[in-house]
Parts: structure tokens; sequence; C-alpha cells
């Protein structure tokens, strides 16, 4: 693959891992000048984030809960809390409320590493899913 093949931001990122590489390598006087800060920027459109239509969504769902009703909580919640795959596999049942109607993303499992609350849709299966969970397993974590 060629570097005209990458996408804007695949070069985007190549970039911000070269540039910290010779930032490293300046402070600890191995280089003189960072060459990295040379290379133009690639431009990189603004699109908004895909999303799923309603029926998608149900779609998704439906197909979760037959093939692994495990996965059902976890791509419910990615679906109406909007949360990274991995704040999802880190979160605690301690961390939700359900009686507010809200889960806690802490800094430290935060991409952006900052704490946030998020506002959880009515959801009497999450509810469920917890008696069930707790009941089996001995942990606090909320997907293995």
């Amino acid at each position: 693959m060629s570097e005209s093949e990458w996408a804007p931001r695949t070069r985007k990122n190549y970039l911000v891992t070269l540039v910290t590489l010779f930032d490293w390598a300046r402070d600890r006087k191995y280089v003189v000048v960072n060459p990295a800060e040379r290379i133009p920027k690639p431009i990189l459109d603004d699109r908004p984030p895909g999303m799923l239509s309603s029926s998608n969504a149900i779609k998704l769902l439906q197909k979760a809960a037959e093939d692994d009703s495990e996965l059902l909580p976890l791509v419910a919640i990615q679906l109406f809390a909007g949360l990274r795959r991995s704040e999802v596999c880190a979160l605690d049942w301690s961390e939700i409320d359900l009686s507010e109607k809200h889960l806690e993303v802490k800094g430290v499992k935060s991409k952006t590493r900052q704490r946030r609350l998020v506002t959880l849709p009515d959801q009497q299966s999450l509810s469920r899913r917890k008696r069930s969970f707790v009941s089996t397993v001995n942990t606090a974590r909320l997907f293995s």
C-alpha cells in the first residue's frame, strides 16, 4: 500500500506519532530538530459521525439478543448512551444508577480522561440483566 492510498485520517495519525517520537528524541538531545514538523498536515473532512436508523438499531438489538444474550446489554448501552466499547467493557455496576437513570464514566476509564455522567433511557431490561449477572458472577465488572 502506498502513502497515496492512505486515508487522510490515517496519514494524520501516523504524522502525530512521528511528531511525538521526534519531539521525544529532541528533548533527549538525540536530534536537533524535529523533521516531522515540516511534513504538511493532511486536510480532514469534517464529517458527522455515522448513525444507525431506528430500524437498523432495532435489527442490531434483535440480532444481539438472538446470537448472544450476553452481548445485548453492551450493544444497548453503546446505542443509547453513546459509550465507546472500551468504556462499556470497563463499567462496574456501581457506576450505573438506575433510579437516577444515569451512568458515570470515570475519568480513568474515558478516552478523554474526563469524568462524565450519561443519561440512560428507561430500560427495565438493564435492571433484569443486573440481577441475573450479579447472582451468577462474583465480580462488579459489567462485562468480562
